[in-house]
């Protein structure tokens, strides 16, 4: 079934864009309009995966978990998507050296290169989430395409950005990293692992790299930076509502999440020295690896950002403990 879905074309619900990322807005639909945009990407997403009659009639309470079968007939899509065959990837378990400081141009497209790859990554696993829990409310759903418009925005401003550098899409190879993460999840595990952690993580990040570029006098790129944080906080708000549809309180969120984000450090690392004992990659790509779950705790909490994203303040609190207990670590190691 060919995808045709054109979710990427609808307008964000607020009006928050800046003056120089006018050319990103798109026509305001009609409700009813919206209705047949999301059924069709509903109808995509179950052909492509699996059927509403290959899910359980009902659920534990409060939760959607895919089914053995689900997982088998979805397990060869999750660790080798289509893009595999379009885009050249990092396997999973893989990893190269990450920069975030651009001092050059070569480093300007290798930047580019990562928030690519993010973007991709991300909205693929969104994808998963419509995919495979076919049960799930509605409105789960619509809050989830809507996630996906945003990423593919996004990915259209980078791309946009590419050529400017003098680069091309492929010169470096693309993470899948978020995409993996969440594979072999349960629904509200990767909603924790994704927009509870992954993107909640980036909140922390995105002030300084819309720094880094207005210092340069980019306006266009500190636009897009402005761009991506307004969609974050509402993609990061809407898993932790999500969260606490599925979860029993906030002790039960924090344990889920902490037992997700360990289940999937240790198949990420597991694979990684898989591919150094094979000579695939070489030695230190583990530690590359173990870098991308850790390398965010250094960064400082953005109290104002998680709080607009649905964080209360004691969970707030417990985040920021939690890297000053790793960094205590990083410097006693």
């Amino acid at each position: 079934m060919p995808m045709t879905t054109s979710w990427h074309r609808l307008a964000h619900p607020d009006s928050e864009l800046d003056r120089i990322c006018g050319s990103m807005k798109r026509p305001r639909l009609e409700a009813s309009q919206i209705t047949r945009e999301l059924e069709e990407l509903h109808d995509v997403a179950a052909e492509f995966a699996l059927e509403r009659d290959t899910l359980p009639p009902t659920a534990p309470a409060g939760r959607t978990g895919a089914t053995d079968a689900a997982t088998v007939r979805t397990a060869s899509m999750l660790t080798r998507p289509e893009r595999e065959h379009v885009i050249r990837a990092l396997r999973v378990g893989e990893a190269h050296e990450e920069i975030w400081y651009v001092t050059d141009t070569n480093g300007h497209r290798r930047y580019l290169h990562q928030l690519i790859a993010f973007e991709i990554s991300t909205f693929e696993a969104c994808s998963r989430h419509i995919a495979e829990f076919a049960s799930m409310p509605w409105r789960f759903h619509y809050d989830v395409a809507g996630q996906i418009r945003d990423e593919l925005r996004h990915l259209e401003m980078w791309l946009e950005r590419l050529p400017h550098t003098g680069g091309r899409l492929g010169e470096w190879p693309l993470s899948a990293h978020e995409y993996a993460v969440c594979a072999g999840h349960d629904v509200p595990c990767r909603i924790g692992l994704l927009e509870r952690l992954v993107e909640a993580s980036a909140l922390d990040s995105l002030d300084l790299h819309r720094c880094l570029w207005e210092t340069r006098g980019d306006q266009v790129m500190t636009a897009y930076l402005a761009r991506v944080q307004v969609d974050e906080i509402g993609h990061v708000r809407l898993g932790n509502h999500w969260l606490r549809r599925l979860c029993a309180d906030d002790a039960e969120i924090e344990r889920l999440v902490t037992r997700a984000e360990s289940a999937a450090r240790e198949h990420a690392l597991a694979a990684a020295r898989a591919l150094e004992r094979a000579g695939l990659v070489p030695p230190g790509n583990a530690e590359l690896v173990r870098r991308k779950f850790d390398d965010p705790l250094a960064l400082a909490v953005d109290t104002t950002a998680r709080t607009r994203a649905g964080f209360t303040a004691a969970e707030i609190a417990v985040e920021a403990d939690r890297r000053r207990h790793a960094a205590r670590q990083e410097v006693a190691t």
